[in-house]
């Protein structure tokens, strides 16, 4: 049995295990719903660990990125780290029944938390589970490290090299990508999906604010005001009713078609309409983004994952950077030089995996069948 784990503190954790499992069924394997491990938290808890990373990405990102800095130290806080996950046991009640309910031979988790929470050996539900962790951003952080993990699935041949400068065994390392949903493998015909989003047949931009709305996406669209040209913009608010309506209040001085949603759940449709991506610096966007061959904007980052996500991907010649007053601009030089386009497309095949999730799960699934490890 193998045993999906993510946390919804980020939309892309979620994603990735919804992924896994969708691919551990095409390939007929019978694999129960990922646990949402949030949802097993007591409620003050589970409030504060949902909503606090969004609201210091709004409101304080160098706070964020302090803690980030931080808390990036595996196998240095001593007493105090182990503390902490002492802590995070007990303000988890529900999380060891629903283990020991499932009774995984495999516990694949798409964030740390899970990972945490199996601190230590006695809490799992039999000596001969095997751990693995699956990177949901393009390198490590030490909120991920831990002595019992038996496997890490990461996305790079740069995120191996910094596990093995931790000592992580090689063995234990798998470079096999970010899982995304199977339908970002597949480009379908611009045309055509504009034709179905009722979207007129002009360049047609994608502005996305992650899964919770926390892109400063009034500013992005207000650095569209001098654009006199011919195009389409689609802004995607997330879950940020607020920011839905205040883009919908703007949307109307701009004298192209604005087209304005809250969260969608056929983004890979919404990028088939579109001839370029803006979006923040997230693990799963971006790696769904290049799995279609889409050229990228990016935004600055809001976390120390993202800034290491935008730095990799505009190196690697998949990417453009922007700041969200120089959007409009830097959007429109981009839709205006065809050859740039075509660069940041073959950049974007060459790094992309997007049958990432099929080769994840048929590790996972090759696991599961091996003969189990003993005590």
């Amino acid at each position: 049995m193998i045993a999906l784990f993510h946390a919804s503190a980020g939309q892309g954790h979620q994603k990735a295990a919804e992924a896994l499992h969708k691919a551990l069924i095409t390939q007929e394997y019978p694999c129960l719903e990922p646990v949402d491990t949030l949802d097993l938290l007591q409620p003050v808890f589970r409030r504060f660990y949902r909503d606090g990373y969004h609201f210091l990405a709004k409101k304080n990102t160098r706070l964020l990125e302090i803690l980030y800095r931080k808390t990036d130290r595996p196998g240095k806080n001593g007493f105090l780290h182990s503390g902490r996950m002492e802590f995070q046991k007990r303000l988890a009640p529900g999380f060891y029944p629903v283990l020991r309910s499932r009774q995984p031979d495999v516990i694949a988790c798409t964030h740390f938390l899970p990972l945490e929470l199996l601190w230590k050996k006695t809490p799992r539900q039999s000596s001969r589970s095997i751990i693995v962790a699956i990177l949901t951003d393009l390198f490590p952080h030490g909120l991920w490290i831990h002595p019992y993990v038996d496997h890490y699935v990461v996305p790079t041949e740069e995120a191996r090299n910094e596990l093995l400068g931790l000592g992580i065994r090689p063995e234990k390392i798998h470079v096999l990508g970010i899982p995304v949903d199977p339908h970002f493998s597949l480009r379908q015909p611009a045309k055509e999906t504009r034709r179905n989003l009722d979207l007129p047949e002009k360049p047609t931009l994608l502005v996305l604010s992650g899964g919770f709305g926390t892109a400063p996406l009034c500013r992005v669209l207000d650095s569209f005001r001098a654009v006199k040209k011919e195009i389409s913009l689609v802004l995607v608010a997330g879950r940020n009713k607020r920011l839905q309506k205040a883009l919908e209040v703007r949307k109307k001085d701009f004298p192209f078609p604005v087209r304005v949603t809250g969260f969608v759940d056929n983004l890979s449709e919404w990028m088939d309409a579109s001839d370029a991506v803006l979006t923040k610096p997230g693990g799963l966007t971006t790696s769904e983004t290049i799995s279609k061959g889409i050229p990228l904007i990016l935004l600055p980052s809001q976390g120390g994952q993202e800034k290491r996500n935008r730095d990799y991907l505009v190196s690697h010649g998949a990417a453009v950077a922007t700041d969200a007053d120089l959007a409009g601009v830097t959007a429109m030089r981009l839709l205006d030089d065809p050859e740039k386009c075509l660069d940041l497309i073959r950049s974007c095949h060459k790094i992309a995996r997007p049958r990432a999730a099929e080769s994840i799960s048929a590790f996972l699934i090759g696991l599961d069948r091996s003969t189990r490890r003993l005590p």
